[in-house]
């Protein structure tokens, strides 16, 4: 695989729906506390991205390292040119990759090093999120689908946390996030879902992350309204703001008694007092709380899009990100949704990251990219957001199809079937052609003949779900397809 490669995109592709370019799954953002215009973007599968001018332009820094899924990434608070990333990621999806270590730059993302790998080679781990100690830079935790990592020097060597790890291999014990509390650096918080073999927890540390005492856990079960009570919970959303005020956002698992569905949201819950006590409210009850994880009629994501992000100038106004975005500006009373990506709004669905940097601004990445906000996303016009994908090229391909440099197709995760096809825009620019999740294509030599699938929830376009696609060798212009799922 030597000799010298040229890209040829996309970058970005020019999407079909209202919300325009897109460039592929965002994972991961970390913004440089001293610059907000200087950025870390992770991704599912293009590896880690910076931009120096608040996302005008990007650079992507680790293509020749062992892993470009990103699950996680946080900077040094004390010297934001140290950054780490954890490899995999920790989304429960079927094209989320497992870790191959932890990335390690002092330089800004010029450089890497890959850390205590051989530890990690073959451990199945994905990250979810990373904290840099802000009292001790050499402490990092790091949570995963195994439980809580940490590591006491510099990310050299890592352990698993005693109390909050998978007992055996059959218990599943994610650590959807840890982060340090903005007020009190010695006071740490996690969020632990249970993989539907328990209700998950929330906890509290009040010694940097080194213990986490029972009297300071919350059984999420503890919610549970007369008379059913609540589902198991799949994964807990959780975000921090000042003043000691956290909200949280609670993803079910499948349940009949009561019925839920994998990813439906369950409730929204607060605490005022960094996380002794907490009060909450069940979708539907606030004014514009609705199921923000819902993609379709029946169909739930919280299980793979759920992050809660709180400003920290004003805990009043927080974010909640799901298929959609809701935003609420008053503690809670009321929410909206300041995203609606399948009501012709300005950004796409499925939101994985947020990232505040100053009074209701924040980064977002989803599914599509990434976007910004400097009035907590309005009401969800364009004019309240910025689309910065022009030069992120991080698409996630399931299929392709090329006749040469010029004539290509390829079916893309949430990004469309998408074609550089002569007519079409400059490279690398791409073209959309089929909207949805992407799958297999084909093309007629000497024709202007392709075909493709691509799914959404509610519908399938193009060929039948799963289906492959396959060109007949000595009659090039007829396309075969598949009679069993392949995907």
């Amino acid at each position: 695989m030597g000799g010298t490669w040229t890209a040829l995109g996309p970058q970005p592709i020019h999407n079909l729906a209202t919300f325009g370019d897109v460039s592929g799954r965002v994972t991961a953002i970390a913004v440089n506390p001293s610059n907000g215009n200087i950025v870390y973007a992770g991704t599912a599968g293009g590896g880690i991205w910076k931009t120096t001018d608040g996302g005008s332009h990007w650079t992507g820094l680790t293509d020749s390292q062992a892993s470009l899924s990103i699950g996680a990434i946080a900077l040094d608070p004390s010297n934001p040119s140290i950054i780490y990333a954890g490899t995999g990621e920790a989304n429960g999806c079927a094209d989320c990759q497992y870790t191959r270590g932890v990335l390690k730059s002092s330089d800004g993302g010029t450089s890497w090093q890959l850390m205590d790998a051989a530890d990690f080679d073959g451990s199945y781990l994905q990250f979810s999120s990373i904290v840099v100690d802000k009292l001790n830079s050499q402490h990092i935790l790091a949570g995963t689908t195994a439980g809580l990592l940490y590591s006491t020097n510099g990310g050299s060597s890592w352990s698993l946390s005693g109390n909050l790890k998978a007992l055996s291999s059959s218990l599943y014990q994610e650590v959807s996030t840890v982060f340090e509390d903005p007020s009190n650096p010695q006071i740490f918080f996690a969020a632990v879902g249970e993989g539907c073999a328990g209700y998950g927890y929330i906890t509290r540390s009040n010694d940097s992350g080194y213990t986490w005492p029972a009297n300071y856990t919350i059984k999420l079960s503890v919610f549970a309204p007369a008379p059913f009570g609540y589902p198991k919970i799949s994964r807990v959303g959780l975000g921090e703001g000042p003043g000691g005020v956290l909200y949280a956002s609670l993803a079910a698992c499948s349940s009949t008694t009561p019925a839920y569905s994998l990813g439906q949201l369950v409730a929204v819950i607060k605490s005022t007092d960094a996380g002794l006590h907490w009060t909450h409210a069940l979708s539907g009850r606030a004014p514009g709380l609705s199921d923000f994880f819902q993609g379709g009629p029946g169909f739930y994501q919280g299980d793979y899009d759920n992050v809660v992000a709180v400003d920290p100038t004003n805990a009043n106004r927080a974010v909640f990100g799901g298929v959609t975005m809701l935003a609420t500006s008053d503690g809670g009373a009321t929410f909206t949704d300041v995203a609606k990506p399948y009501n012709n709004g300005p950004v796409h669905p499925d939101v994985h990251a947020v990232a505040f940097i100053g009074a209701q601004s924040f980064y977002t990445g989803n599914d599509g990219g990434v976007w910004k906000t400097s009035d907590l996303g309005g009401t969800g016009q364009k004019t309240d957001w910025n689309n910065l994908n022009a030069t992120l090229a991080v698409s996630t391909f399931y299929a392709g199809t090329a006749l040469d440099s010029t004539h290509m197709i390829g079916g893309t995760q949430d990004d469309d079937i998408v074609g550089l096809l002569p007519g079409g825009p400059t490279p690398p620019a791409w073209n959309p052609m089929l909207d949805g999740d992407g799958s297999w294509t084909a093309m007629v030599p000497s024709s202007t003949v392709v075909s493709g699938r691509a799914t959404r929830p509610t519908r399938t376009r193009g060929n039948q779900p799963g289906r492959a696609l396959l060109r007949t060798p000595h009659r090039p212009a007829r396309i075969r397809r598949g009679s069993s799922p392949r995907l």
